[in-house]
């Protein structure tokens, strides 16, 4: 049996997430008597940092109404303001109340008998200011569920529902990990988790449990899916692409040149593989393989490009979504599969950090490094659109159906090329 240990920092941390993902209600109000089944509706209006709050009752005479107001920050515990009013009120206003992220409302009535009757209760939950508070250094998009995981170089793992905009998993692994990937097994969602321990392991795409692991013995870099073969990045030269079977956990044979590799499967089967050489190369190659039946790694393409000027990253690879064209550094070197350049976005080197293709829209998003803004192009990158100022610094861009959702840090971190990261994201609607 998979276990895992869990250490003082596991619990910390839980109740830090745990205040990102929800808000536990505090229901320890003060009853002289029991709840009776009375209709009290509860309604509330926030404008701005102010609040209105009306209430109906039924029936039943109140002595007094107690409004209810718990509330969170950022981090910390949930705190709560309860404020007493005379039977004949149903409208409680406040002026400057704040802008919180977390709030929720109800209100109870008291009766002469020492009977209670509970209203509704109303959350509000503003995402815009509620962080993620994670280190990130990788990010993977489930597209299927709305679901972006995301990966702190120390094994901290958090789901991410861009749809609900809330975390709902994490898991404080404690294990180094390196550059992921996500791919279905059994039917069923997986994270396939490079650890520098030389183990890969195996994580519920729901849950962000371990399921199970495969141990491979070299440090390993990164990891990639496709079906039944997952295929791992080492340090070994010349043989460096080692790949395995899903199903049967066993080794099938190894591939590659160069070593501590950024693996990627491309396309929109997934059926090809890149491979990036590191980005402090001098002279930096991209390989591009295609599989077989029996998951060997036949080479479809090599290219090499001088890192000057080119700013080719390893650690940024954005492949279209329609799997048609791939780009690869921070200037926005679009190439096509045969890894043939076709475009480039800018002559800067360092411009931007991340990219999103939107085959609905055939639209291509390119958000700036050190600026909050992106540059929207056509589909092909000729054609400059707009430039969309944003409230967030962006460090990744996602779509969800027509729309790109960023998460981004509030501060600048300079002239970022992935090197420094953030330690809070926050999410920001792009359109």
């Amino acid at each position: 049996m998979l276990m895992k240990k869990k250490s003082c920092t596991f619990y910390l941390l839980a109740i830090i997430l745990l205040g990102i993902a929800g808000c536990e209600r505090n229901d320890d109000d003060i009853k002289t008597g029991s709840e009776l089944p009375t209709s009290l509706k509860l309604t509330v209006q926030e404008v701005n940092d102010s609040l209105i709050a009306d209430w109906q009752l039924d029936k039943g005479a109140v002595e007094y109404f107690e409004f209810k107001i718990n509330w969170q920050l950022e981090t910390g515990p949930v705190q709560n303001n309860r404020i007493l009013l005379d039977g004949d009120k149903n409208r409680y206003a406040q002026l400057k109340f704040g802008d919180i992220p977390l709030k929720s409302y109800k209100v109870i009535g008291y009766l002469s008998s020492g009977d209670s009757v509970v209203s509704n209760v109303i959350e509000t939950y503003k995402p815009d200011l509620y962080p993620i508070q994670l280190r990130a250094f990788d990010a993977l998009y489930n597209q299927e569920d709305s679901l972006v995981y995301l990966f702190s170089k120390d094994g901290i793992l958090v789901s991410y529902n861009l749809n609900r905009k809330r975390v709902v998993a994490f898991n404080v692994f404690g294990k180094g990990i390196n550059f992921t990937d996500f791919g279905t097994y059994g039917g069923n969602k997986e994270l396939y988790l490079p650890s520098e321990d030389g183990n890969l392991y195996i994580m519920d795409g729901k849950t962000l449990e371990l399921k199970d692991q495969i141990t491979v013995g070299n440090p390993l870099f990164s990891a990639a899916a496709a079906g039944d073969y997952l295929f791992l990045s080492t340090g070994a030269y010349g043989s460096a692409i080692k790949v395995y079977s899903r199903s049967q956990k066993r080794y099938l044979g190894s591939g590659g040149l160069f070593g501590n590799t950024r693996l990627k499967t491309i396309s929109s089967a997934k059926t090809e593989l890149l491979d990036i050489t590191p980005s402090y190369n001098t002279i930096q190659q991209a390989t591009s393989y295609t599989l077989n039946a029996a998951g060997e790694l036949i080479i479809k393409g090599e290219q090499k490009y001088p890192y000057q000027g080119w700013g080719i990253n390893g650690n940024l690879i954005y492949p279209y979504q329609d799997g048609s064209k791939i780009i690869l550094s921070n200037a926005g070197m679009i190439l096509n599969n045969n890894l043939q350049l076709e475009r480039k976005l800018s002559t800067v080197g360092d411009k931007y950090i991340a990219f999103c293709h939107n085959s609905q829209t055939q639209l291509l998003y390119a958000a700036y490094s050190a600026t909050p803004r992106i540059d929207v192009f056509t589909a092909d990158g000729a054609g400059l659109n707009k430039t969309i100022e944003t409230a967030l610094y962006p460090r990744w861009l996602f779509n969800v159906g027509a729309k790109i959702i960023m998460l981004g840090s509030k501060t600048s971190p300079g002239r970022l090329g992935l090197g420094v990261i953030p330690e809070k994201l926050y999410v920001e609607e792009v359109q």
